[in-house]
């Protein structure tokens, strides 16, 4: 008979005999032995000495495994070191002086002191520098949230940097700047590849290298980017003609106020001059309506970029040529600044001055700028013609044709601006400026 035999039999003897009123001590200390003192299932399999240190040391393995994990996630998220000037952390309630390279933490907030700056290298790849005045928190996803100042960014991988008024999710090799006011406004400015940006409604635009965004309160991006095939308007072409003239007028001026010595307003003028010729990229990134939302940031475009990107949008000869026309006379300015140094015209009749003015201008090009720069001169012809025909009758437009003519010198500047003016009016004036044109030369 085996074991389990005799503790049935056993079992079944007690149970037979058993009595409500009396239970026999030595029957019941038996029937406890072989029923109450039985492990269960789950510690015969768990808890035998056999068993219980492989399952104690795994269960301790994999405690240790999780708490660190956690503990690690929770806690690093980069690094900050100080470039110069006072930089603080907050961590728990307390404040920390960062004077070395040192770990950020989730949670912790940053401050970079007034004449300071720091460079901050986060666990996801963003390398970025904190300019001065710089206030920020690094959030759960170990990504910027940026309160106040400005963030130079290097993006390694997909990273995204939080303000008040919305998300900028980086590319991976994006370069860019984004920036926080006292009031909150956020400016994104992208120098290499591209960023998207989401506002508070999760609408979103995309942004190329040279683009400049303006978060605010009342921004609305829009819920498409404009098509980069679509046709300038016509608001957009009168804007761009605007730009073309007060780019040539601040030119003239600028070389007037060289000639006459007047330098620093002479830079001025150049410098503007240069700076509303880029801006024509700007109206190339805006509706057809003119309602800009993103700007262009026009420190990234080169005056050679101007032409290349209106090319796309204009099928206008014309315009075309007078922009590259434009766009030689700038470089032709920036070679000869110190070069310049014939008298200017002073004859009171003020399309023929600066006729002549941007004609020396470009005589100090090569061949090839000389013959781009004809077109603009004919702007000048057609301003003159313009004063004469504004008059009513005929014998006011030979009257003043003739005061006009009067004023200028006889010389070959004077002979090919009369010929050109010529080629322009009806045939009856035509014929008495040749006559007086016979006469005088």
């Amino acid at each position: 008979m085996g074991f389990e035999d005799i503790e049935q039999q056993l079992k079944l003897f007690f149970f037979r005999t058993q009595k409500k009123d009396a239970f026999p001590k030595l029957q019941a200390d038996v029937l406890e032995a072989f029923v109450d003192n039985k492990p269960p299932f789950w510690k015969q399999k768990f808890l035998l000495p056999t068993a219980s240190a492989y399952v104690f040391a795994f269960i301790g393995i994999f405690a240790l495994m999780v708490f660190s994990t956690g503990i690690s996630e929770k806690a690093y998220a980069g690094t900050i070191l100080p470039k110069f000037g006072p930089v603080e952390i907050i961590r728990d309630g307390k404040m920390l002086l960062v004077k070395e390279n040192t770990n950020l933490h989730v949670g912790d907030s940053v401050r970079i002191g007034n004449r300071a700056e720091a460079n901050i290298l986060l666990a996801n790849q963003l390398h970025s520098t904190a300019k001065t005045r710089t206030t920020f928190r690094v959030e759960r996803d170990k990504s910027i949230f940026l309160e106040q100042g400005e963030l130079e960014n290097k993006s390694y991988q997909r990273n995204r940097i939080i303000t008040e008024r919305g998300i900028i999710e980086s590319t991976q090799g994006a370069y860019f700047l984004v920036s926080v006011s006292e009031s909150g406004e956020a400016k994104i400015i992208t120098e290499k590849k591209g960023v998207r940006v989401f506002d508070l409604n999760n609408r979103k635009i995309a942004l190329e290298p040279g683009d400049e965004l303006s978060l605010r309160t009342d921004t609305i991006l829009p819920e498409y980017d404009i098509p980069n095939d679509l046709r300038l308007s016509v608001r957009q072409l009168r804007a761009i003609r605007s730009k073309l003239e007060i780019t040539r007028s601040k030119i003239i001026t600028g070389a007037e106020h060289l000639l006459n010595n007047k330098r620093e307003k002479a830079e001025k003028d150049f410098i503007s001059a240069e700076k509303t010729f880029r801006s024509i990229a700007q109206i190339l990134h805006t509706s057809r309506a003119l309602r800009i939302t993103k700007r262009k940031n026009l420190e990234k475009i080169n005056i050679a970029n101007v032409l290349p990107l209106l090319r796309r949008k204009v099928n206008d000869e014309y315009l075309l040529s007078e922009v590259k026309a434009l766009e030689n006379l700038l470089v032709i300015l920036d070679k000869n600044k110190q070069k310049i140094a014939f008298s200017p015209e002073n004859t009171g009749v003020e399309s023929y001055d600066r006729f002549v003015t941007l004609k020396r201008l470009f005589a100090l090009g090569t061949n090839e700028q000389k013959a781009l720069g004809s077109m603009l001169l004919q702007k000048y012809v057609v301003a003159f013609l313009r004063k004469v025909q504004n008059e009513e009758l005929r014998i006011d437009k030979i009257t003043i044709l003739n005061e006009q003519i009067t004023k200028l010198p006889k010389n070959p500047d004077t002979l090919e601006f009369l010929e050109r003016t010529m080629a322009l009016f009806s045939p009856d004036i035509a014929e008495i400026l040749g006559e007086k044109i016979e006469k005088v030369f």
